[in-house]
C-alpha cells in the first residue's frame, strides 16, 4: 500500500493547506472589519474635535466680549466715583459758606 499512503499523505497536505487558507481569509476579513471601525472611529473623533474647536472658539469669544463690557462697566465705574468725589467736595463747600459765611441765605 505504498501508493495509497502517498495519496493520503497528499490529501491530507490538501486539507491543511485549504484549512490554513480558509484560515486566512477569515483573518483577512477580521482585519479588514477592524480597520473599518477604526477609520469609523477616526471620522467620529475628527468630528468632536472639530465641534470642541468650534464651541472653544464661541467661548473665547463670548468671553472676550464679557471682558470688554466689564472694561467699560469699571471705566463708568471710576467715572461715576469722580463724579461723586466732585459733588462731595462741592456740598462741602457750599456747607462751610452756609455755616461760616455770615449768614448768607437764612438768618441763624
Amino acid at each position: 500500500g505504498g501508493c495509497n499512503s502517498g495519496a493520503a499523505a497528499e490529501e491530507r497536505s490538501r486539507g491543511s493547506i485549504a484549512s490554513i487558507e480558509a484560515e486566512r481569509r477569515r483573518e483577512q476579513e477580521r482585519l479588514l472589519l477592524r480597520e473599518n471601525q477604526l477609520q469609523e472611529e477616526v471620522v467620529e473623533g475628527r468630528k468632536k474635535l472639530e465641534a470642541q474647536a468650534a464651541r472653544i472658539k464661541n467661548l473665547e469669544m463670548d468671553s472676550r466680549a464679557k471682558r470688554d463690557k466689564l472694561k467699560v462697566l469699571l471705566q463708568k465705574s471710576d467715572s461715576d466715583d469722580q463724579l461723586v468725589d466732585a459733588l462731595r467736595t462741592e456740598l462741602s463747600k457750599l456747607r462751610e459758606s452756609l455755616s461760616g459765611g455770615g449768614g448768607m441765605g437764612r438768618g441763624g
